[in-house]
């Protein structure tokens, strides 16, 4: 009987310890999702602010203007594939 019990008892804190690391693991996974959001974000304003520099540029000069929507057309997509998901090939 006491090598059950202490079977439980050790089964019985394993639990517990998966518990706490799943806890710490979720607030991890929560903070890199907020960081995300935010790096989204700023990309999204930093890609906006350049497209209407662009536009801005384009009436004087529409080669370099063009060369400013390219990159603001990178900064765009590169937010949005921040939360694709990536095959693990």
């Amino acid at each position: 009987m006491t090598t059950l019990t202490s079977s439980l008892d050790q089964a019985s804190s394993t639990i517990h310890d998966a518990g706490r690391r799943i806890q710490s693991l979720q607030a991890t996974l929560d903070g890199t999702k907020r960081d995300l959001a935010q790096t989204q974000e700023e990309l999204a304003r930093l890609a906006l602010a350049l497209d209407t520099y662009a536009a801005a540029t384009e009436a004087g000069q529409p080669v370099e203007g063009n060369q400013l929507r390219l990159i603001s057309g990178a900064l765009a997509a590169a937010g949005q594939s921040l939360t694709k998901p990536r095959s693990m090939d």
